[in-house]
């Protein structure tokens, strides 16, 4: 099995945001929050997206400073932790 690079981290990125927007994209805000279905798998995917970005080279991340890479991986740890 060879080793996952960037680009693997990056479309583990765009599937979950993909995902999210599917699943929520015909959704009013209060749907939202009374389907628990819905919310465990947004969850489910941010959390794909803060430990993909965790795992992107410190190289590439430095490469796209504009992107908050900590506090997207702070969102995942809490997420996780709460």
């Amino acid at each position: 099995m060879s080793e996952r690079g960037d680009d693997d981290f990056l479309q583990d990125i765009r599937e979950s945001m993909e995902r999210i927007v599917r699943y929520t994209r015909d959704m009013e805000y209060e749907d939202f929050f009374e389907d628990d279905k819905t919310q465990d798998a947004v969850i489910r995917n941010m959390e794909i997206m803060g430990e993909a970005s965790k795992a992107l080279s410190e190289e590439f991340r430095n490469g796209y400073a504009d992107i908050p890479w900590k506090k997207i991986a702070m969102t995942r740890d809490k997420l996780i932790h709460h």
